[in-house]
């Protein structure tokens, strides 16, 4: 995972979780044999 703006890359096993600060976004690549990535997306305050 690559927030947008940064350049250094994130790996994350399967079941984790990550935090994205508000107002940005970020790039997901599914490691290669990957065969499905799915996230969930909660707004916390």
């Amino acid at each position: 995972m690559v927030l947008d703006g940064e350049a250094a890359t994130e790996d994350y096993v399967a079941g984790a979780y990550f935090e994205v600060p508000a107002d940005s976004g970020f790039t997901i690549t599914v490691a290669e044999g990957g065969d499905l990535c799915e996230y969930i997306c909660s707004f916390l305050n």
